[in-house]
């Protein structure tokens, strides 16, 4: 009885694996934009995939959505693995007499470069006396201090909404004074 379950099990999981392994492949392929530095967690994604649908055949075969099954599955074992490689990539170090070392890029969000254009003493100064108190607090504890949103909302006795709100309107101040300036 043991065997005959096993090689039922192998017929079913061999026939998914014919059916759906070119469509993980090419999905988890697209997940991480073709990047070869993951082919192997690819492949040991998918096929992570069908060990567990061998694990779980006796509820895989009366499953409204195998194909579904198949595919969060596959990406359940593979978001992680991608993860903790790009993070990895994030905080390699790189030896400074090495002549080939790339140049690290500083990231900048989206406000920050916009309001790091207002390069000029009395641009910022111009904008600053535009900000009510309430802007200038964050402005000051964001911008120059470089705390998080979290951070300026704990020390503004503000919600993190609040303090969202007031960094659009500092945005918005400082793109109208750079149009009014052009």
């Amino acid at each position: 009885m043991e065997v005959v379950s096993v090689s039922i099990k192998e017929d079913f999981v061999t026939e998914l694996f014919n059916q759906y392994y070119p469509m993980l492949r090419t999905l988890c392929w697209r997940y991480v934009d073709y990047d070869r530095l993951f082919a192997d967690i690819v492949d040991e994604s998918i096929l992570d995939t069908f060990i567990q649908a061998y694990s779980s055949c006796d509820h895989l075969r009366s499953h409204p959505n195998v194909q579904g099954w198949l595919i969060i599955t596959c990406l359940n074992r593979l978001r992680p693995r991608v993860k903790q490689v790009r993070n990895r990539e994030k905080h390699h170090a790189f030896s400074m007499d090495d002549p080939h070392v790339p140049q690290i890029k500083l990231e900048e969000s989206w406000e920050e470069g916009k309001i790091l254009q207002l390069d000029a003493r009395d641009q910022i100064d111009e904008l600053y006396t535009a900000l009510t108190e309430t802007e200038r607090q964050v402005f000051r504890e964001h911008y120059v201090q470089g705390f998080t949103l979290q951070e300026v909302a704990h020390h503004c006795h503000r919600s993190i909404v609040s303090v969202k709100a007031s960094l659009r309107q500092i945005k918005r101040k400082a793109h109208n004074l750079k149009n009014l300036s052009k």
